[in-house]
């Protein structure tokens, strides 16, 4: 099977051939990486996994699919998907009032989040310190918040610096 890459790859060459103008953008096309179509695969089954609130299955797929990638960024991209269904997971089991279970799994979102998405890692706190203060933890659900309230300071996102 062919990589996605080197079909991009191709696609690009063979553009800056027919116009040699737009070597700049065969050159974009030649560099952005795209995930490997078994990749794609494993995303797009945890995310039906996800909606039908089969977790457990969604991560063991994106878990099998980081374990044979070794590129950064495709492992990136299958780190944000596992993000999303940690955090889908923390809220089903907030949903049924199962919060320590709820808590570890906002807080494997959160740590996935953390450096590659921190918009979303401020929506991972903000949940975990619902979360916190719904079992009466109110100390943790305050440093929790504040820590959401400080990501979001710092990206300047006033809007959902207004929400936590």
């Amino acid at each position: 099977m062919t990589n996605i890459r080197t079909r991009v790859l191709c696609l690009g060459m063979l553009l800056c051939l027919l116009d040699t103008c737009c070597w700049r953008g065969a050159l974009h096309a030649a560099c952005t990486v795209v995930a490997p179509a078994a990749a794609t695969d494993a995303i797009g089954q945890a995310a039906t996994y996800r909606q039908a609130g089969q977790f457990a299955e969604g991560k063991t797929v994106l878990d099998a699919a980081l374990a044979q990638q070794t590129e950064p960024e495709v492992q990136q991209q299958l780190h944000t998907a596992l993000a999303d269904l940690h955090k889908a997971w923390g809220d089903s089991l907030k949903k049924r009032y199962v919060y320590e279970e709820a808590i570890a799994h906002y807080e494997a979102a959160i740590q996935l989040d953390r450096e590659a998405r921190p918009k979303e890692a401020a929506a991972g706190l903000t949940a975990l310190g619902q979360a916190y203060f719904d079992i009466g933890q109110y100390d943790q659900a305050i440093d929790v918040c504040t820590q959401a309230l400080a990501l979001q300071r710092e990206h300047g996102d006033r809007v959902q610096e207004a929400s936590v």
